[in-house]
């Protein structure tokens, strides 16, 4: 639960409170992979509402009890808007991004991302605060519980742009 301007981060993506209203509440929504966060343009989200993010804007909002199964997501991050208290000011929140696909190749093409559904490229890697996240394995119990996630991190020694998903990574000395 957050309150006005308040602001939480899972991994690649962080969001704030801006206001709420008696069914919803106004995020900000922000990209953190590179070394500066990029905002998006603020979203109305009504309760029960999902707001999808990827490296680049727009935010995509999905209606409640709504779906996208079968489409690939602007991006793997997400925020879901349980409850909004207008009287406290308050909301709760849901937020979580997509894994996996460990295997799956970064590209279908010379300089062209992964986008096929179940594999697209923003699976495997993520970028926080200027560092690199390799997805290596995501392992989980016969009864469907989760039980480890495997990161690869690599320490480049120099400042690198990487062009193809507009990212400057932190450089680290030798």
């Amino acid at each position: 639960m957050i309150g006005p301007d308040d602001t939480v981060q899972l991994l690649d993506h962080f969001v704030r409170l801006s206001s709420v209203t008696r069914s919803g509440a106004v995020l900000e929504i922000a990209y953190a992979g590179d070394l500066k966060p990029r905002r998006f343009a603020p979203v109305l989200l009504g309760i029960g509402a999902t707001a999808l993010a990827g490296d680049i804007g727009p935010v995509q909002i999905l209606a409640p009890g709504g779906s996208n199964l079968g489409q690939v997501p602007v991006g793997p991050w997400f925020v879901h808007l349980v409850d909004a208290d207008s009287a406290d000011d308050r909301v709760t929140l849901i937020l979580g991004r997509g894994l996996g696909a460990p295997c799956a190749s970064m590209e279908d093409g010379p300089n062209r991302a992964n986008l096929q559904p179940g594999t697209p490229y923003f699976l495997k890697r993520f970028y926080v605060d200027g560092h690199e996240y390799n997805v290596t394995a995501i392992m989980s119990c016969e009864t469907g519980g989760f039980q480890y996630l495997s990161l690869r991190a690599p320490l480049p020694k120099v400042p690198v742009t990487i062009e193809q998903h507009s990212v400057r990574l932190q450089p680290y000395g030798p």
